[in-house]
């Protein structure tokens, strides 16, 4: 590896880690001798580590030739000297990159002088070549000035020389007696002397060169010493200079992210991928105001127009922009590295299977999205709103000065003596606010970071909302967590900031198990139950469990119980036979009900039956205690003709049957549709009666608790009228809060069709299809629809 490369990987590894770690810590490793035999100059990577992972210096070593520490030469060759043989010390030379206040912005300690002019990498290649060959230089001169003098040393026939060998750690110097000028072991030349091979005369001349090579290998020992003093400060000036490259580094990204704010440019916004996959939300930049590659990449080609024109940003149309991202996003397929985490995701998604690195189809997408954005727009495309901001509205901006009181707040506390409660709190702020921008916080018991969780965005928005932020600054905080497109388009912080949180309501989800150990779902179980036959944790959760997610994401107070009612093992005599599953389903709403279930969610369904088929009959029996039963409409929309694509219970008259749409309101193409019969009075009725989010839904993804204690938060894209389905569950807790809130009576007939028509209500038509549009609207019919009635 050379130089550069060391260099480039180490700017590329900082930059990875300052995104994910909370703190990170340079070190490197240099040795010393014990007894002078060696002259240490190369220089080794010692590794540091962070929360999120391991990571290491360059790997300098490969690019320098050095010397360093050895364990011996070999066979018979000694003197008095040469016996204490070297060994290597650590000793530490680091400098923290860590929070200045409560910021995970790091920024570098002072430099070396020659730090200032490393503002790229091959100044940084070769400042760091320049100053440790002249080191070298200088150690190197130093032994051969040694040598010289002693190579001059005469006594008869014995002389001496500096002999060296190269070893696996390095090259280890031993002064050695000559006899005629051949070096030999001491022991051998004395068994000489005592069979007369050499004459007797000769022993003082021995011993004064014995005395000779104690002498230099002294003078061998302050040498070493010498090197390896100049070689402890050269190393940390050389990680001067690389840490300040990387800031360097940083400091650019950062000014492109507060650009990109700074124009209205979201930090997610919409890419159309193409079927299968369809619309996919992607990040432009993070809470943090770090860049993601895609926002870097839309960043090169907005600065030239803004900078030719500023005004030409408040041209730029809805169109423009969502099909240059497009273009850009195809560009990455064409420059990834495997190992990168936009390479990994891409190959998720199924679009490419190996790495790229093709600059002139990068070069080719990237002119094509320069030239999206300044072709004439459609009729009827409008503008997306871009222009220059104020720094009030950049939300990075806003969290970090937020987070940086709020830690000032806490110390206050702290010294104050004011409530534990209060001081729970403030740090429970402080947890939020870091998880959310991934800026580590040190309040004394070292860096937190948590991971990214729903539950963190409440205390957040109570906070903005003190500060009167910006409206762009809480759509920008809300869409940045996983679920947030969701939560934005409904609205539903709104009805947060009126206390409307779910708390006091039970929701059952009748699945295949939630693994309640994700940490996103921590605290919010009342009730877990297995009806299957299905053992240990491997079986559990890897659909329940996102389900769960997008209720708890929505109500995030509600308590959820979790039913295993479906099967995950698919083992002869474990896995449940369709009827069994059937009996489990129907076994399962019981058990919800007697747990005081008011909300049941079936993400599930079954070839529909009779109108009159068991499940239907216990959906219109629950509906009369005023249980809301939310079922999804089921999968079968792109195969199936006209009536046969619903499944029941979704066909029963009184389920809230949900379809799925993506988040631009167009109705999913795999979304059952059909009529249903009501086996009352032989009617029909269609089917779905509303549709919600259910297209590459980011929710919690199930994985062994191990990995949920070292690594963020997990999360996956979910598809389908199954996690559209808990999107109407998740409001209805709201609902149903807000009318006992108002003192509603909602245990009664008239809560199934009242949520039904409060639904409608807040649905925005499209192709004459009812898609969900805003939560308040849903809420205010429902307590409106309600009230109709008695009250408690």
């Amino acid at each position: 590896m050379t130089m550069k490369e060391s260099v480039r990987k180490a700017v590329a590894l900082f930059l990875a880690v300052f995104m994910a770690a909370p703190a990170l810590a340079w070190s490197g490793e240099v040795s010393a001798i014990d007894a002078g035999f060696s002259s240490v100059t190369s220089m080794r990577a010692a590794p540091v580590s962070g929360s999120a992972g391991i990571a290491s210096l360059p790997d300098f070593e490969s690019g320098f030739r050095g010397l360093a520490p050895a364990a011996g030469l070999g066979a018979g060759l000694s003197s008095p000297s040469s016996t204490a043989l070297a060994r290597p010390v650590r000793a530490q030379a680091s400098a923290a990159i860590s929070p200045i206040g409560p910021l995970a912005v790091p920024l570098a300690e002072e430099a070396a002088p020659e730090a200032s002019a490393a503002a790229d990498e091959a100044e940084v290649s070769e400042e760091a070549r320049r100053m440790h060959q002249e080191y070298e230089d200088r150690a190197e001169g130093r032994i051969k000035e040694l040598e010289q003098e002693v190579s001059k040393f005469k006594a008869g026939i014995f002389g001496l020389k500096l002999l060296s060998r190269q070893t696996d750690g390095g090259v280890l110097y031993v002064i050695a007696v000559t006899v005629n000028g051949t070096p030999e072991p001491i022991s051998a030349i004395k068994s000489k002397i005592a069979s007369g091979e050499i004459p007797e005369a000769e022993k003082t001349n021995l011993e004064a060169a014995e005395k000779a090579s104690e002498r230099f290998g002294k003078k061998l020992q302050l040498i070493s010493q010498v090197n390896k003093q100049e070689h402890r400060q050269v190393h940390q000036r050389m990680e001067a200079i690389v840490r300040a490259a990387v800031m360097h580094k940083i400091e650019e990204r950062l000014t492109v992210g507060r650009e990109l704010e700074g124009w209205g440019v979201p930090n997610k916004i919409s890419v159309d991928l193409g079927a299968p996959t369809g619309l996919r939300y992607s990040n432009l930049y993070r809470m943090n105001g770090m860049p993601t590659d895609l926002g870097v990449a839309l960043h090169k080609i907005l600065s030239p127009l803004v900078a030719r024109d500023p005004a030409a940003l408040s041209r730029i149309t809805q169109g423009q922009l969502h099909e240059a991202i497009r273009l850009l996003a195809e560009s990455r397929k064409y420059v990834m590295d495997p190992s990168s985490e936009d390479f990994q995701k891409l190959r998720r998604m199924g679009l490419i299977s190996e790495g790229y690195a093709y600059p002139e189809w990068r070069g080719a997408f990237m002119n094509k999205a320069k030239a999206a954005l300044e072709a004439e727009p459609e009729a009827g495309d409008r503008p997306f709103g871009l222009g220059v901001r104020p720094e009030s509205k950049h939300p990075s901006d806003v969290l970090r000065n937020l987070l940086k009181q709020t830690v000032e707040r806490y110390n206050a506390a702290i010294g104050a003596g004011v409530s534990r409660d209060e001081i729970s709190g403030l740090r429970g702020l402080i947890g939020a606010l870091s998880g959310a921008t991934g800026l580590p916080v040190d309040l004394g018991a070292g860096p937190m970071t948590p991971g990214v969780q729903h539950r963190q965005l409440l205390p957040i928005l109570e906070e903005l909302q003190k500060i009167q932020a910006e409206e762009e600054v809480v759509k920008a905080v809300v869409r940045s967590f996983p679920l947030g497109e969701s939560l934005y388009r409904l609205g539903v912080h709104g009805l947060w900031a009126k206390g409307l949180t779910g708390r006091g309501i039970k929701v059952a989800v009748i699945d295949n198990g939630v693994d309640f150990e994700h940490p996103d779902l921590s605290g919010v179980k009342s009730h877990s139950e297995n009806l299957t036959r299905d053992r240990g944790w491997f079986t559990k959760g890897a659909h329940g469990t996102p389900m769960a997610d997008i209720i708890h994401a929505i109500a995030p107070d509600a308590e959820i119980q979790s039913y295993q009612a479906l099967s995950n093992a698919q083992l002869p005599g474990v896995r449940l036979s369709e009827n069994e599953t059937y009996d489990a389903v129907l076994k399962a709403m019981d058990r919800a009900k007697a747990n005081g279930a008011q909300i049941i969610s079936l993400s599930l369904g079954f070839p529909m039956g009779l109108a009159n088929d068991p499940l239907t009959q216990k959906v219109a029996e629950f509906a009369k205690d005023g249980i809301l039963v939310v079922v999804s409409a089921g999968n079968d929309g792109f195969d199936m003709p006209g009536n046969f694509q619903l499944r029941t219970p979704g066909t029963a008259p009184d389920a809230i049957t949900v379809g799925a749409a993506d988040y631009h309101g167009n109705k999913a193409y795999f979304s059952s549709a059909g009529q249903a019969m009501n086996p009352d009075d032989y009617s029909l009725q269609d089917k779905p009666d509303i549709y919600a989010f259910g297209v590459n839904i980011k929710a919690a993804a199930r994985l062994p608790k191990e990995v949920y204690a070292q690594e963020a938060v997990p999360y996956t894209d979910v598809s389908g009228t199954s996690p559209a389905a808990p999107h109407v569950a998740g409001l209805a807790a709201l609902m149903v809060q807000a009318a006992q809130g108002s003192g509603v009576e909602t245990a009664n007939a008239r809560a199934v069709p009242a949520a039904k028509q409060a639904l409608r209500a807040a649905a925005r038509m499209v192709a004459r299809l009812p898609v969900l549009d805003s939560a308040e609207k849903a809420v205010e019919a429902f307590v409106r629809l309600m009230s109709g009635g008695s009250r408690a």
